[in-house]
């Protein structure tokens, strides 16, 4: 959805107002930091609790997968995982 708001916005501004002038510098400068922002605080819970976890097998293969571990206990069981 992130990829897809400048996007709107700007076919928003195109049906609805065809003869204004575009945006500004100043504005695209604002609206791209904006979006810059948003995107920023969004990924930070996966970069704060994500962790990887070494799995043996029986066959002597070893599998390594990323998993988020959130505060409220390990995957699976977790509360956050679902909200």
């Amino acid at each position: 959805m992130t990829r897809l708001s400048p996007v709107l916005q700007r076919m928003y501004f195109a049906i609805v107002h065809p003869l204004c002038a575009r945006l500004s510098r100043w504005r695209s400068v604002a609206i791209i930091g904006a979006l810059w922002s948003c995107s920023a605080l969004l990924s930070l819970p996966p970069l704060l609790y994500s962790r990887t976890r070494s799995y043996r097998y029986a066959d002597g293969s070893v599998r390594t997968v990323c998993i988020l571990v959130w505060p409220d206990g390990p995957p699976y069981t977790s509360y956050d995982d679902y909200v």
